[in-house]
């Protein structure tokens, strides 16, 4: 009797589960097809679909998402006061999430020169943790910078970096400073210091490894080879292992690699310091879009060093290796020459 009333209460809860998760399955496609609607213009279609969906909406995330494809459809018919109306619904809760940033960076776009900048910084200052503030924080930068108004921008950020420390869009903001300084102001000094404030701050943050990059670059630039060595190691040390990015393996890891052994190579004379990363470069990325610039170096490397036997073997096995290179040709005409 037991056994038959637990397998009862199983049953039930197995109905109740399928009660709540197939209407939520069936919510989902329509809104998908909903949402297809709109991006294909067919907008009366979109509507009427939302309009079914938003009181059916299984949760509160997925109500707020009807809102602001809704409010987006007024857009789309280039009516912009109901759709600043329905936008402001939802970046007027007291909730901080992605559609509340959405709403009010699309309000944003639609502000007026006068007010454009200012409007963007309110997406910037009330929703940091969102992708938005990022989106927003890169139209101040580039409508300031369209105007010629560098200095303002300057200020600004630096005023602005305090405000939204510790948050998403933070380590953002120090990087617009030192790009902005780099590029635009000619202030080497300065875009180090603000790289060098970005990597402190946010360590282990995904600009992390672009301000060791980017200092490497200025510093090459001026030809400074120590310190543009030091922090090109960094980058491609044992990424598994490295102090400062755990596991993740950095998008210039390649490129840190390569451009050690050219500096090396061409600029310090260390054929054998050369030779080692060019090598390590081919074991990492022997299908990389450098890997025969990388192997014609270490061809390079041996005949500058005076090693003329394993010059002469080297050329042979790069033929053989890469027969499609536009090295080939001088390989080819050099053993000839021998």
């Amino acid at each position: 009797m037991q056994s038959f009333q637990f397998f009862l209460l199983a049953l039930s809860v197995f109905a109740a589960g399928c009660a709540t998760t197939k209407p939520r399955h069936v919510w989902t496609e329509r809104a998908l097809q909903a949402e297809n609607a709109q991006h294909e213009g067919r907008l009366d279609e979109a509507e009427r679909a939302y309009a079914s969906l938003l009181p059916e909406a299984p949760d509160d995330d997925r109500r707020r998402w009807v809102q602001f494809n809704v409010a987006h459809l007024a857009l789309d018919r280039g009516d912009t006061a109901q759709a600043q109306t329905a936008f402001a619904r939802l970046y007027r809760d007291e909730r901080r999430d992605r559609y509340g940033a959405n709403a009010l960076y699309e309000v944003a776009k639609l502000a007026g020169d006068d007010e454009a900048i200012d409007a963007r910084l309110a997406v910037v200052h009330r929703y940091p943790e969102e992708v938005a503030a990022e989106f927003a924080l890169k139209d101040i930068v580039r409508i300031m910078s369209s105007h010629d108004q560098l200095r303002e921008l300057e200020a600004l950020l630096i005023t602005l970096a305090p405000d939204v420390a510790d948050t998403e869009v933070g380590d953002n903001v120090w990087f617009e400073l030192a790009m902005l300084r780099h590029r635009d102001l000619a202030d080497a000094n300065g875009a180090l210091d603000a790289y060098r404030e970005l990597f402190a701050r946010y360590e282990d943050g995904p600009l992390a490894d672009d301000a060791l990059w980017e200092m490497a670059n200025i510093y090459r630039e001026h030809q400074m080879w120590e310190p543009a060595l030091a922090l090109l190691e960094i980058i491609a040390g044992d990424v598994k292992t490295s102090w400062f990015i755990g596991s993740y393996n950095s998008g210039w890891l390649d490129g840190a690699m390569y451009d050690i052994g050219w500096i090396k190579l061409l600029y310090l004379g260390d054929y054998d310091g050369a030779i080692h990363w060019f090598k390590r470069y081919l074991k990492k990325f022997p299908h990389g879009l450098l890997s025969d610039d990388a192997a014609w170096n270490i061809v390079e490397a041996r005949r500058l060093s005076g090693d003329e036997e394993r010059y002469q073997k080297g050329l042979r096995e790069f033929i053989r290796a890469y027969p499609e290179s536009r090295y080939v040709r001088q390989a080819t005409v050099r053993l000839g020459s021998a």
